[in-house]
Order: structure tokens, then C-alpha cells, then sequence
């Protein structure tokens, strides 16, 4: 099992998780609200890290599943990287079969299971219907329960 919570991040795993989630943004088209949500997450980190490359920069570079598995190398750091990407898949409620099929490529090339990746996905789900579940328009809130637990 997983456990992002001691996840330990350095400026090398930040640049990586924007390719990474660049990539997988371009998998089915990328949108604005996901480059918005890609370059607001790297801006947060480059103003800490005061790192000096750029968003544009940064993502010029392709992402490359073989190299990340060497920047993630410890689980919690694998956790990191793929429950971000599997946010950005739900971005706008449903991960597509292709985004889905592009995060076990990279949960692969990272050596993570099956079984661990179901898990993590289900944790993503139930983090985005818990920051809805204040909602009072019950048969709403069922109704993006549902669409977040379809498989694509």
C-alpha cells in the first residue's frame, strides 16, 4: 500500500509532476481550466523552490514515464505523483479511458500495482465527493457520487 502522507518532495519531483500531468492533460486535449490547474500548482512550488525555469519552459520537455521512475523512487513519492494525476483526470468529473489507460502506463513504469492504484483512485474519489458533501441538493450530490465511481 501507498502512503502519500510522508511524502517528501524535492524541486526535481515538483518539475516532474507538472510533466507528468502535462502529458497526461494532452492525452484526451488539453483544456484551460487543466493548463490553469497545472500552472497555478507549478507557480505555487516554483515561488517556494525559487526555482528558475519557467511553466512554458518546463513543459517544453516531454515527459518521460522511465525517467520519473528513477525521481520517484521512494512509495510515498509514487503515491504523490499518481494521485496528482489522477486529480487532474477527474478535473472535470470523469477520468476517460484514455487518461486512465496513460496513468497505469506510468503507475507501471513506476512499479506500482494494480491493486495499489485501484486503491489510490478510490481514495481521489471519496476526497473529491467529501469536498461536495456540505451540498444540500441531495439527488445532485448522488448524481456526481455516481459519475465519480464509473469506470470508463
Amino acid at each position: 500500500m501507498l502512503d502519500l502522507a510522508t511524502a517528501q518532495l524535492g524541486l526535481n519531483h515538483i518539475q516532474c509532476i507538472v510533466r507528468a500531468l502535462h502529458d497526461l492533460a494532452n492525452t484526451d486535449g488539453l483544456h484551460a481550466t487543466e493548463e490553469a490547474m497545472i500552472q497555478g500548482f507549478y507557480a505555487l512550488c516554483r515561488d517556494d523552490a525559487h526555482a528558475p525555469i519557467s511553466y512554458d519552459e518546463l513543459v517544453r520537455e516531454p515527459f518521460d514515464p522511465t525517467q520519473a521512475a528513477e525521481v520517484f523512487d521512494a512509495p510515498a513519492s509514487k503515491a504523490a505523483l499518481l494521485h496528482s494525476c489522477l486529480l487532474l483526470a477527474y478535473a472535470d468529473g470523469v477520468c476517460s479511458a484514455a487518461e486512465r489507460a496513460r496513468i497505469a502506463t506510468l503507475a507501471r513504469a513506476l512499479g506500482v500495482s494494480d491493486a495499489d492504484l485501484a486503491v489510490l483512485e478510490e481514495q481521489v474519489r471519496d476526497h473529491l465527493i467529501q469536498q461536495i458533501a456540505h451540498i444540500e441538493n441531495v439527488d445532485a450530490l448522488r448524481d456526481v457520487a455516481r459519475e465519480l465511481g464509473e469506470r470508463s
